[in-house]
């Protein structure tokens, strides 16, 4: 018998994983709303199809490259490439972070900021001016003001507005409340005049 021992050659074709380009970790911002936030593979839904994970459970409606969504956890996306079959997955975590203003104190000659929330510091705005890191004013005007906090992440609370007005009550009875009348509101210029009454007009 005759055995035939021979080299032949052939081509071997390696294919390449799915190459998901997702962030290790999205922030899913809360002020009393949610801001969806949308998770990106960086890949297209013409060469490659998508299975979407949250938890470990699958999320039958998501199959497209991206997600948008208003839920915190752990998600994972499978791909897979339509024409090589190979395929790959990554885990990415969609944490929550809180921003909020409780409230807001108007003094005489400054105001105070009350916000909650998650990620310090805070950064405090007053009508849309640059953001600042105190949660004191002390440079505003009269009138309907607006104010709005961020965290670290860049969540941004809901705009809160409170009418400033000055204080123009006078009760001089010596029991520490009112006695006196101090005009130094911060931003008031020249042109005012002060006209006091009593409680009954004159």
């Amino acid at each position: 018998m005759l055995c035939l021992i021979g080299i032949f050659p052939f081509d071997l074709i390696i294919n390449k994983n799915p190459a998901i380009n997702i962030e290790k970790e999205y922030t899913l911002c809360y002020n009393g709303d949610y801001t969806p936030v949308t998770l990106q593979t960086g890949l297209t839904d013409t060469n490659y199809s998508f299975q979407w994970l949250l938890n470990g459970t699958l999320l039958p409606s998501e199959t497209s490259t991206s997600l948008t969504t208003i839920q915190r956890g752990e998600y994972e996306v499978i791909t897979k490439n339509k024409i090589t079959n190979c395929q790959s997955s990554e885990k990415t975590i969609v944490k929550q972070s809180d921003i909020f203003i409780n409230n807001i104190d108007l003094q005489q000659n400054y105001i105070n900021v009350f916000a909650s929330g998650s990620d310090l510091p805070f950064f405090y705005n007053l009508n849309q001016s640059d953001w600042q890191n105190s949660q004191y004013f002390y440079d505003f005007p009269f009138g309907d003001l607006k104010f709005s906090v961020k965290n670290s992440k860049d969540c941004v609370s809901k705009d809160f507005i409170k009418n400033f007005l000055p204080f123009n009550l006078i009760t001089p009875n010596d029991d520490g409340k009112n006695d006196y009348f101090t005009f130094n509101y911060p931003i008031v210029k020249n042109n005012y005049e002060i006209t006091i009454f009593t409680k009954n007009g004159i």
